[in-house]
C-alpha cells in the first residue's frame, strides 16, 4: 500500500489512504523495531547519529531522521 500511495504522488495522481495522510506513517512504521522510534519525545540535542532527549536519555543510530511539525 505504500508504494502505491507514494507511486500515485510522485506521478501527480495523488491519493489518500482511506484512513487519512497518517495511515503512511504506519505503513513506514510498521515493519521497524517497536523500540526503533521515538514519538512525541522532545529532543534537547542531535549530534550526527546521536539524540539526546530532554529526559537525558541518549539514543545512537546508524541514521536519524528528524520530524517536526
Amino acid at each position: 500500500m505504500f508504494y502505491f500511495v507514494m507511486k500515485m504522488f510522485a506521478s501527480g495522481a495523488a491519493t489518500l489512504p482511506k484512513l487519512g495522510m497518517g495511515e503512511i506513517v504506519q505503513l513506514l512504521a510498521a515493519p521497524l523495531p517497536a523500540d526503533s522510534l521515538h514519538i512525541n519525545a522532545p529532543v534537547r540535542q542531535v549530534q550526527r547519529t546521536t539524540v539526546t532527549l530532554a529526559d537525558g536519555t541518549s539514543t545512537t543510530a546508524a541514521a536519524v531522521v528528524l520530524a517536526t511539525p
